[in-house]
């Protein structure tokens, strides 16, 4: 409304940290698919931090370098499967927008 004001303080994050997109989280189980040594998917629970609208922090349970599914939400994959992969991999880095 016209003549209201606030004061807020606005607190903000700038550490390195792992994030993976939303879309490879699944919340249900609380897991992560990562693609094993063999190729094959493994559900690894992980726990979630920061949230963004497109990204999640991971603060346990995956560390850096490890391949994930990166959209579990259009491409399910159930756990033992042997997983294929073509090109380069792709490495996530969220733009400061988010």
């Amino acid at each position: 409304r016209p003549g209201l004001s606030a004061r807020c303080e606005i607190i903000t994050y700038n550490i390195p940290a792992l994030v993976i997109p939303r879309e490879a989280y699944d919340a249900d189980k609380k897991t992560v698919v990562v693609v094993g040594q063999d190729g094959k998917a493994v559900a690894t629970p992980v726990v979630i931090g920061h949230v963004t609208r497109n990204y999640y922090e991971v603060v346990e349970g995956l560390k850096e370098g490890d391949n994930i599914v990166a959209d579990l939400v259009t491409h399910p994959v159930e756990t033992g499967t042997l997983l294929a992969s073509a090109g380069e991999l792709k490495h996530y880095e969220p733009d400061q927008k988010n």
